[in-house]
């Protein structure tokens, strides 16, 4: 079953069909903090387990 279609969703999409709208550009948080996790992984320094931690949450936060 699709999700309602919101206003933002159909400002987007024209966005995108008009070619406003920049190539790779998400307003889905969640692949680029996936991406931050799976680079600090091997970061074994103090301020990159910090960053790590923080991710985390973020992604505890805004992803599914």
């Amino acid at each position: 079953m699709r999700k309602p279609l919101t206003g933002k969703d159909v400002i987007e999409g024209a966005s995108q069909i008009l070619g406003f709208w920049p190539p790779g550009y998400t307003t889905d948080p969640c692949p680029r903090i996936r991406r931050n996790i799976d680079e600090l992984k091997t970061d074994g320094s103090a301020s990159g387990r910090e960053r790590l931690a923080q991710e985390m949450a973020r992604q505890a936060r805004y992803c599914p």
